[in-house]
């Protein structure tokens, strides 16, 4: 796909302050009819370097409770509210309470997963707070998959060691695709398991 740059526009005080109300009811309504689970991410790559770095820390919980009280306010049952960052070392700053966070998402995109220090911490406080864990972004960023071997000992194999080393880790995400159009060229690579029979 072609990707077309944006601007970004930081409407966390204003979701904080109600003017998204009715967006979040229809949302909320629209998610009601859904028969199956639906995951939830709202400001998904909260602070750090992931993009909702651009949304305002002040408001940020504020914010969180008002679309998830809103959900519950429509009576929804099917959806499940994700707290996700990449990268934010003050993650606990944003976090509004095991009240209004159903699971804990962290997007793994580094080499070495399993030996992340910023990682291990965030699953292990997952633990303490009784939540699951979803990795809910993940690629090789900076290798791909077409390196074969290399490629499966420096992402694949730490990754998965990860997810059986923490029980509480119940769910993950891969994004299957080759991102060489992509702007940030760290991360224009192949990811695509298919693309490389060793990984396959």
């Amino acid at each position: 796909p072609k990707y077309v740059s944006f601007s970004l526009t930081d409407i966390t005080k204003n979701i904080a302050d109600g003017e998204y109300d009715g967006r979040i009811r229809q949302l909320a309504r629209l998610f009601n009819k859904i028969k199956n689970p639906v995951f939830l991410r709202p400001g998904y790559e909260f602070g750090g370097n992931g993009y909702g770095q651009y949304a305002a820390k002040e408001h940020w919980i504020k914010a969180w409770k008002r679309i998830h009280g809103i959900f519950r306010n429509e009576g929804v049952q099917n959806v499940a509210f994700v707290w996700n960052t990449l990268d934010a070392e003050d993650y606990l700053d944003y976090y509004p309470g095991d009240g209004y966070v159903d699971w804990w998402g962290i997007n793994v995109f580094v080499n070495n997963a399993d030996r992340d220090a910023f990682i291990g911490q965030f699953i292990r406080e997952a633990a303490r707070h009784k939540k699951p864990v979803m990795i809910a972004e993940s690629t090789p960023r900076y290798i791909g998959s077409v390196g074969g071997e290399s490629a499966w000992n420096n992402w694949y194999l730490p990754y998965f060691n990860l997810i059986s080393r923490h029980r509480h880790i119940k769910a993950f995400c891969y994004i299957n695709a080759s991102w060489r159009d992509y702007p940030d060229r760290t991360f224009a690579f192949d990811c695509r398991i298919q693309s490389n029979s060793y990984v396959s």
